[in-house]
């Protein structure tokens, strides 16, 4: 029983460092910092609101965005590592469904479009004018693209 918890919480280890550390590296990297996203609640706000002021051109829909998936797993997650994976002092029954495959699967998928999502949007404020991005939506029905979003010429359309 105790290599098929360990299993699992190897899995959710290694999905929080690659979205805390790896993406946060490279955040850093395009000269933005979002450690305010790993921050409790009202640190969260406040750097949150800070990075707005700071970058006045982001996406409009990144704090709505960012809120979102603090509400929907970032939390739960960082709940599940702390507690299970780093310092086990927490009944592993409130997170049983962290030991499920399908679960698992489900997450990493979440965990791994925030990451693209987040990087995508810094990276459209470091290109130079005249140069944005079209993004493929994660659900839509036409033909997949090879990549997430492709590099543009021109003007943006209005709705992106």
């Amino acid at each position: 029983m105790l290599n098929h918890f360990q299993m699992y919480e190897d899995f959710y280890g290694k999905l929080w460092r690659a979205y805390k550390e790896y993406m946060q590296r490279g955040v850093k990297a395009m000269g933005f910092d979002i450690g305010f996203l790993f921050q409790k609640d009202a640190q969260f706000e406040k750097g949150l609101k800070a990075f707005r002021e700071n970058n006045p051109t982001a996406p409009p829909v990144l704090e709505e965005f960012l809120r979102e998936v603090r509400r929907l797993w970032h939390t739960e997650l960082a709940d599940f590592r702390n507690t299970i994976v780093q310092h086990p002092d927490a009944d592993r029954a409130q997170f049983q469904k962290f030991y499920n495959p399908q679960f698992a699967e489900a997450l990493f998928r979440e965990v791994w479009h925030t990451i693209v999502e987040i990087l995508g949007m810094l990276l459209e404020l470091r290109l130079p004018a005249g140069v944005y991005l079209e993004w493929q939506g994660w659900n839509d029905p036409g033909p997949r693209w090879s990549k997430r979003f492709r590099w543009q010429l021109g003007t943006p359309p209005a709705n992106t």
